[in-house]
């Protein structure tokens, strides 16, 4: 059984890998195709 704060904790460490996979795909493609702003 997970504490309240472990799930908080969790589900927090998820968001914040989620949203740098996102600013790393869109960082990436920036990369590739440049005219795509």
């Amino acid at each position: 059984q997970e504490s309240p704060h472990e799930a908080g904790f969790l589900l927090n460490d998820r968001l914040q890998l989620i949203l740098l996979k996102k600013s790393e795909f869109q960082a990436g493609r920036r990369r590739r195709w440049p005219s795509f702003q």
